[in-house]
């Protein structure tokens, strides 16, 4: 009778619900800050436009302009919420210059200028002297 029991109790405990909700809870998608730019060439400076489209809460955007690797600018831009920033940059010389948006300490965007300097590429192997 208690094989018979147990048997009833295994079956049912696998038909029922006991420990896992049937339907995963819905997670909210991340509020993710989103924002684009543009770079636009006038003679000896450069005007950034940059567009925050979505910023989850208020808080400092930081630029850094550069030249190669050598810093020529920074700035902080406050944003609460979606708005449009333009501003012009140094450009005292040709070359490849960078702008980078950084939110929180984080690379948010990065918008190029110019053709980055490239080390030369290694000479073709030598072929074998008996071939």
């Amino acid at each position: 009778m208690h094989g018979w029991l147990l048997l009833l109790v295994f079956f049912l405990s696998g038909c029922t619900y006991t420990f896992l909700p049937l339907e995963p809870e819905r997670v909210p998608f991340p509020a993710r800050p989103s924002l684009t730019g543009t770079l636009t060439e006038r003679e000896k400076t450069v005007i950034a436009q940059l567009e925050v489209r979505r910023m989850p809460k208020p808080g400092y955007i930081e630029v850094r302009w550069y030249l190669e690797e050598t810093v020529l600018a920074e700035r902080s831009l406050w944003a609460e919420g979606p708005r449009r920033f333009r501003f012009e940059l140094p450009r005292p010389q040709e070359g490849y210059y960078r702008l980078i948006v950084l939110l929180e300490n984080a690379p948010l965007l990065q918008l190029d200028l110019g053709t980055p300097s490239l080390p030369s590429p290694p000479p073709p192997p030598e072929e074998p002297a008996g071939s």
